[in-house]
């Protein structure tokens, strides 16, 4: 059943990081010597694009809406060139280009990940409600 495998896949996990706290902890290996490297490439360079990769390409989206998340995203992305723009030409003047620009590109940025921290926090996004169609994904808060 799906509880069991999510209990296999979190036990699996738990085991694994046990393990390499084992491995510090008993000196084995020393993370200040360089020794995780290796494993640190394969783990975000190869393993954890695969995974994202295989999770996207197996998944059934048949119950969800294109436009409702162009929409969602769309809006997003208007919103922080919105942003971009009026920091940029708000501090003409007052700095040189090259200063607005890394000012209004970190302005645009937060005013994103705000966006995207609302949404997570205080309210399930029009784009998630979209899953609760989706056989055994359950969506509540719609």
């Amino acid at each position: 059943s799906q509880q069991e495998n999510v209990l296999l896949v979190l036990l699996s996990l738990y085991a694994a990081i046990a393990l390499g706290r084992c491995i510090v902890y008993f000196d084995w290996a020393r993370p200040s010597e360089g020794h995780f490297h290796g494993i640190a490439f394969y783990c975000n360079k190869i393993a954890l694009p695969l995974l994202i990769f295989r999770t996207i390409a197996t998944s059934e989206m048949e119950g969800i809406q294109p436009a409702v998340i162009g929409g969602c995203v769309g809006g997003k992305i208007l919103l922080a060139v919105v942003t971009w723009i009026m920091a940029y030409f708000g501090y003409k003047g007052q700095r040189t280009k090259r200063a607005r620009a890394t000012s209004a590109t970190i302005f645009a940025f937060f005013y994103y990940e705000l966006q995207r921290r609302r949404h997570r926090v205080s309210a399930v996004p029009p784009a998630v409600c979209q899953l609760r169609d989706v056989p055994g994904i359950a969506v509540g808060g719609c």
